[in-house]
């Protein structure tokens, strides 16, 4: 599970790096993710997307950290 910044956006999701695409492809797939608001409130991400999982650039990604506790526990009560 990580924390990642998108722009303006903290989600929170179980991600994974693909292999072998062109640079500036889309590399990374977040399973179940969540945007984490200002509250520690989590909704489904992006929003009305029926999707469980999103498929982006890596460079898109501004911040990759570890969730904290509160935050992965409210994950994984949402899923």
């Amino acid at each position: 599970m990580q924390l990642l910044l998108l722009r303006d956006q903290w989600v929170v999701a179980r991600v994974e790096e693909l292999g072998g695409v062109e640079f500036g492809d889309p590399d990374c797939v977040l399973y179940k993710p969540r945007e984490v608001n200002k509250d520690g409130e989590l909704t489904p991400w992006p929003p009305h997307a029926e999707e469980g999982e999103v498929v982006i650039r890596s460079s898109d990604i501004l911040v990759l950290v570890n969730p904290n506790k509160k935050t992965l526990a409210r994950y994984i009560e949402s899923e």
